[in-house]
């Protein structure tokens, strides 16, 4: 019998929200990066799922 290799991924819901923030007061404890996108960007690129 063969080992089963599984895979296992994050999946991520974001809810948005339209706030005022300094960007340099952002929590980087869990998440050391940001991406801020324009809708058109959402829309059009492959790596952000639809």
């Amino acid at each position: 019998m063969k080992a089963k290799t599984e895979f296992f991924r994050d999946d991520f819901v974001n809810l948005a929200y339209e706030i005022e923030i300094e960007v340099n007061e952002l929590p980087k404890e869990q998440y050391n990066e940001y991406k801020w996108f324009s809708v058109e960007e959402i829309m059009t690129n492959d790596e952000i799922h639809k």
